[in-house]
Formats: structure tokens, C-alpha cells, sequence
């Protein structure tokens, strides 16, 4: 179908349009015809979405009213706008709650196009989008109450705002990052380092970092303010320093498997691209590392 359009002669607006409209519709289709019930930590969040719509002074989220100050607040806190407009709707409970990550997952797609056009011709940067919104890790993340699909959007929004020299939103962007999945922000940082490294730009770049603090400083006296900060620095080291669970050898092989069946779109296209390109400029290094990305998201399954 790519083949056959003159793509060309199309506005890159409305291609990330179309991509959008094409993730949207496939991601709620796929919430629709499932209606799964709550799963891994859906229910949790859920419950923090719905109190603190019903009760947003307590700034912090809470479960039964206890605060949570180990998840950090922004999730919650934009969820929530959704499930206030969205709970007027005559529709499943779970779908209420899962519409907004298809609504992200969609803007992701639109801004993986936006990406991959920085760095190679049209046609390729639609296949990158395709494969990218098709890969079952992101119809996951962009089909449940989970955090990722937020994550990955101001992952990406972060990214595509540098790239296009717009320092300030990009920053603000990396920042908010910390207030959802604060591990997260090492991607959009390593993958910016690489591009803006040795550039005109690279003090502009160092110095917009600055918000990555900002912000974790606010998260830690918005939780100092009204929850436990023991808490909190207990979960940070548990990200860090979280062992691998000790399961079976043949838990494990399965685990490995789905990982690396799950991220075989953005590794084949990785491969594909190293073989139809030559990567000689600098400013194809990023793209090697979005792919290095995607095998170590194998190596790394014990986190996800």
C-alpha cells in the first residue's frame, strides 16, 4: 500500500495524522474485542486514577486514601483528567481506563514518524512508524492502565523537540519524564548525548539537563510535603539494585523468548536499515542506538 501511494506528494502532517488515526483505531479495536479484565498492576492504578479525580487536593495519589508517594504523581494526575471526561461514557469500566494510553500510544506512532524522517527518507520513516506501533511490547503498553505509553510519549515528545532545536519544550518534556518513570529518562538522554555530542549545540543541550534535577527535587518535597520520603528513597534503590527473580531455567527461556519475539520489528528494521544504508554521517548514530536499544530489551527482561 506504501508502494503503490505517491507518498511523496503528501504532507508530512497529514501522514502522521494518518499514522495516528491508523494506531488509534487498531490499539481500541484491539481494547474492544478483547475486554480482558484488570491485569499486573492495572487494578492498582485504576484505583489511584479514580480517587484522585475525585479528590485532587491530595496532590499525591493515593489507594483506600493511602498515599502512594512510590509512584510518581504525573500519571495520575493526567489519567485522571481522562477518566473524569470519559467516565460519563456508556462503556466497560477497564475500557474507561484504557482509552487514554490508546489516545498516547496513537501520538507515539505520530511522533516515531516525525523522528525517523530526521534521519531517513519518507517511505522508510512510515515502515519505522508501522513497525513500531505494531511491535507487541508497544500494543501492550498502548491497550492497558500501565505506565509505559505515557512514558514512552514524553520519551519520544522530548526527543523530537531537541531535534527540531526547541530546547526549552524538549527540556520541560525530559523533566516531566521523572514524574511518571524516572528510569526512563536514560534513553532520551543517551540517544540525545550521541546526536548533540561535539555540535554547536552541545553546551545548549548540557545546559537544558537542568530540569532532570528540577524536577526530581520536586517529586522528592511534593512526597517530603504530604507522604513518606523512607518510602521513596526505599523504592529508588529497589530500581537500582532489583535482582533478577529467581525462577526456573524454563520460566526464564519463555521469558526470553517473548522478549525477543517482542522486539523483533524495531531489531529487524535495525538490521535492514544497517544493510541499506551506510552509517557513516554522524547524525545516523542515534538510530543505531534506538536499535542497540531494542536487543538489550531482551538482556533486560528481568525489569519489564
Amino acid at each position: 500500500l506504501v508502494r503503490m501511494i505517491k507518498i511523496e506528494k503528501i504532507p508530512d502532517n497529514k501522514i502522521g495524522i494518518i499514522l495516528m488515526a491508523i494506531a488509534f483505531v487498531f490499539y481500541i479495536s484491539v481494547i474492544f474485542f478483547q475486554k480482558l479484565p484488570f491485569a499486573y498492576d492495572e487494578g492498582s492504578y485504576a484505583i489511584m486514577i479514580k480517587e484522585f479525580s475525585s479528590r485532587p487536593s491530595t496532590i499525591l495519589p493515593t489507594i483506600t486514601g493511602i498515599y502512594t508517594e512510590w509512584k510518581p504523581p504525573l500519571f495520575s494526575w493526567v489519567y485522571s483528567i481522562f477518566y473524569f471526561l470519559l467516565s460519563k461514557l456508556p462503556i466497560q469500566t477497564e475500557l474507561i481506563f484504557r482509552i487514554p494510553s490508546a489516545i498516547f500510544g496513537a501520538l507515539n506512532a505520530c511522533l516515531m514518524y516525525k523522528i525517523a524522517l530526521k534521519f531517513i527518507e519518507k517511505k522508510k520513516a512510515i515502515y519505522a512508524s508501522l513497525l513500531f506501533l505494531s511491535a507487541p511490547v508497544v500494543i501492550f503498553a498502548s491497550t492497558t492502565v500501565m505506565m509505559e505509553a505515557f512514558s514512552i510519549f514524553l520519551c519520544l515528545l522530548a526527543i523530537e523537540n531537541y531535534l527540531n532545536k526547541k530546547f526549552l519544550p524538549g527540556s520541560i518534556a525530559l523533566g516531566s519524564i521523572i514524574l511518571v518513570k524516572w528510569i526512563y529518562v536514560l534513553i532520551p538522554v543517551l540517544f540525545l548525548t550521541v546526536f548533540f555530542l561535539k555540535t554547536k549545540e552541545d553546551r545548549e543541550f548540557i545546559k537544558s539537563l537542568i530540569t532532570i534535577p528540577i524536577f526530581a527535587v520536586l517529586y522528592v518535597a511534593l512526597t517530603w510535603s504530604v507522604g513518606s520520603l523512607s518510602t521513596l528513597i526505599e523504592i529508588v534503590k529497589l530500581d537500582i539494585s532489583r535482582p533478577a527473580p529467581s525462577l526456573g531455567i524454563g520460566i526464564v527461556l519463555i521469558r526470553l523468548f517473548w522478549m525477543i519475539v517482542s522486539t523483533a520489528p524495531l531489531s529487524l528494521f535495525f538490521l535492514y536499515f544497517i544493510k541499506d544504508t551506510e552509517l557513516r554521517t554522524k547524525k545516523m548514530l542515534p538510530l543505531a542506538g534506538v536499535g542497540l536499544v531494542a536487543f538489550l530489551m531482551t538482556l533486560s527482561s528481568a525489569y519489564i
